[in-house]
């Protein structure tokens, strides 16, 4: 064999050792792709996001201990919660909630769709109530709240808003495994 020949011969099974090493990379990338690729796409199938809308700001007594409530039930099912303030407490008048309908619905076009909504109190529900033909036509709406409890007394009664967002995250976990039934009256807890 020539010199020629053993370089060429050389040459060949360099190239030939370079395709190996790239076919064997292809083939690693393609099965972690088949081993990882569907259950991650399961995973964020199943993957819930819920809105919980406020009627008051993060600063109102209730809410911290209903967004309480709320996460402790979704934080172990691993469903996403979006929060939502309408601020109505400090700014009860028809232009702050006419700006938050409008930041609202513009938010709803440029976001995947929610799978439930939570309403916290009197004006969240209402505002629900008035706007779900238009913003949440095929969500399920929930209600967190007491209405006309004012201070947070009920009958002589603290209530428990942690306890009331907890319930309402329970039946929304309830609804996305199929458990609850379809028609559901309003719960009080008192």
């Amino acid at each position: 064999m020539t010199a020629r020949a053993k370089s060429k011969n050389a040459q060949n099974e360099t190239i030939k050792s370079d395709l190996m090493v790239k076919l064997l990379i292809l083939i690693s990338i393609l099965l972690a792709c088949l081993l990882t690729g569907p259950a991650f796409l399961v995973r964020a199938a199943e993957e819930k996001t819920v809105l919980f809308i406020s009627s008051y700001s993060e600063s109102f007594v209730s809410v911290p201990a209903q967004i309480a409530g709320i996460q402790s039930v979704f934080d172990e099912q691993q469903i996403n919660l979006e929060i939502e303030y309408m601020d109505t407490k400090r700014l009860d008048t028809p232009e702050n909630k006419q700006v938050f309908y409008q930041s609202l619905k513009f938010k709803l076009t440029q976001l995947a769709p929610y799978d439930a909504v939570i309403v916290g109190d009197d004006n969240a529900l209402q505002f629900a109530i008035d706007h779900q033909s238009e913003l949440f036509p095929q969500i399920p709406v929930y209600r967190a709240s007491v209405g006309g409890v004012g201070a947070g007394l009920m009958g002589g009664k603290m209530v428990d808003y942690q306890a009331l967002g907890k319930t309402a995250a329970e039946l929304v976990v309830k609804i996305f495994s199929g458990t609850a039934v379809e028609t559901i009256a309003m719960i009080e807890e008192t």
